[in-house]
């Protein structure tokens, strides 16, 4: 929900080699984490850093923060005996669940807030029912249109 740029943003104002080099040292600090014997290779690393820009280009960079961190904690799983690009990749697109439900409870939350203050703004303005049972004759009257009653000497 921050202010956090997102990958393609990144490729604009820096380069795909920086982007690619973040990723990759997230990648490698995952296969660290995970204490498997096999770890992906440079080369593999590079791929999943590459497929995972051309794919998942609109996700921020605190998401992508925030999947390593699920990642690291078991929500996806875990490896078995090899660090796999695969399921990596398909984390992710599991991720993108998690993401758009965090995303709609915010949305909603922002909107209920809305509501509350056009609620709370409409309370300060509004008349009660008693008042207007109380000011409906002025109506009647005609002093909503203008019309006033004049004074005879």
């Amino acid at each position: 929900m921050g202010d956090a740029p997102v990958l393609s943003r990144l490729r604009i104002a820096y380069s795909d080699s920086l982007v690619e080099s973040w990723l990759e040292i997230q990648l490698y600090d995952l296969a660290e984490f995970s204490g498997c014997k096999e770890k992906q290779s440079e080369a593999q690393r590079q791929e999943t850093a590459r497929l995972i820009i051309t794919n998942f280009h609109y996700l921020k960079v605190t998401e992508l923060m925030y999947f390593f961190q699920l990642f690291k904690s078991g929500t996806f799983g875990k490896f078995y005996g090899v660090v796999d690009g695969l399921a990596i990749m398909e984390s992710l697109r599991k991720f993108l669940s998690i993401r758009l439900d965090e995303i709609t409870k915010a949305e909603r939350e922002r909107l209920d807030a809305e509501k509350a203050e056009r609620m709370a703004t409409w309370a300060k303005e509004a008349i009660t029912r008693e008042e207007y049972e109380e000011l409906k004759w002025l109506f009647n009257m005609g002093y909503e249109k203008g019309v006033h009653v004049k004074s005879f000497k």
